[in-house]
C-alpha cells in the first residue's frame, strides 16, 4: 500500500506493525517530525498510537531529524498504553475468576483480547476497552448472571453495540467503562465448527489472564 501511494499518510506509515524494516519504507518522511505529533489524536482513536510514535521515533531517527518532541510523545503515550493494559488485565482475571468460580466452563479469549498477546511486540501496543469470551451457548444465561452479580449491567445489542449481533455476541455487559462480551460463537452463524466444544481443544492452554485464548 506504501508503495503505491505517491505521498503516503505519516499516519499510513506509522502505522505497520510490529517494527517494519525501514528499508521498505520511503526514504524521507512527508513532513517533519513536529508536524507528526499533530497525527497522535488521530493515531490514538484508530488505536494505532503505540506503534505510530515508536516507529516514527526510530524512522526521526534514521533520517536525522529532531526528536525532542517525539520522544516526549512516545513515553506518554506508552506510559498511558502500559496503564490501560494493565487495567484490563485485571478486569479480565476479576471477571474469568468470577465465572469460573461459579463453575462456568473456562471462558476462552477470543480477537483482540487473544491477539495482543500474540501478534504485537507487548501486549500494550494492542488498546482495548473490551473482552471477548467465548462459552457454551447453554452456560451464557448462568455466566451472565454471574456479571450481574459483580454489578455489570446488560448492553441491549441492537441499540448500544448494533454491530455486535454480526459479530456473535450473545450478550454484553459494562461496568466502569469496561466491556465484556459472551459469545456462543466468533461470528453469527452459528456454524458447529466455531462452537465452544469444536475450538477448545484447540486454544492456548493459558494466558496472562488466567484462561485459554485462541
Amino acid at each position: 500500500l506504501l508503495r503505491l501511494t505517491p505521498t503516503p499518510s505519516p499516519l499510513l506509515i506509522a502505522c505497520a506493525l510490529p517494527n517494519p524494516p525501514h528499508d521498505g519504507f520511503p526514504s524521507q518522511l512527508p513532513v517533519d517530525p513536529p508536524h507528526l505529533l499533530d497525527w497522535s489524536q488521530e493515531a490514538q482513536r484508530h488505536g494505532v498510537a503505540v506503534s505510530a510514535a515508536s516507529n516514527l521515533l526510530q524512522w526521526a531517527s534514521k533520517l536525522k531529524r529532531p526528536t525532542d518532541q517525539l520522544a516526549q510523545t512516545n513515553a506518554e503515550i506508552r506510559r498511558n498504553a502500559i496503564h490501560d493494559a494493565l487495567r484490563w488485565e485485571q478486569g479480565c482475571r476479576e471477571c474469568i475468576h468470577h465465572l469460573t468460580s461459579a463453575r462456568v466452563s473456562p471462558p476462552i479469549l477470543l480477537k483482540g483480547g487473544s491477539l495482543r498477546y500474540q501478534c504485537y511486540p507487548e501486549p500494550w501496543w494492542r488498546p482495548s476497552d473490551d473482552v471477548d469470551l467465548l462459552l457454551p451457548a447453554e452456560e451464557i444465561p448462568g455466566a451472565s448472571r454471574v456479571l450481574e452479580e459483580m454489578g455489570f449491567v446488560p448492553l441491549t445489542p441492537h441499540k448500544n453495540r448494533p454491530w455486535s449481533t454480526l459479530h456473535g455476541h450473545q450478550r454484553a455487559f459494562i461496568r466502569d467503562g469496561f466491556v465484556v462480551e459472551l459469545h456462543h460463537s466468533p461470528d453469527n452463524l452459528d456454524r458447529p465448527a466455531l462452537r465452544y466444544e469444536a475450538l477448545a481443544p484447540g486454544a492456548t492452554e493459558e494466558s496472562f489472564v488466567g484462561t485459554p485464548h485462541l
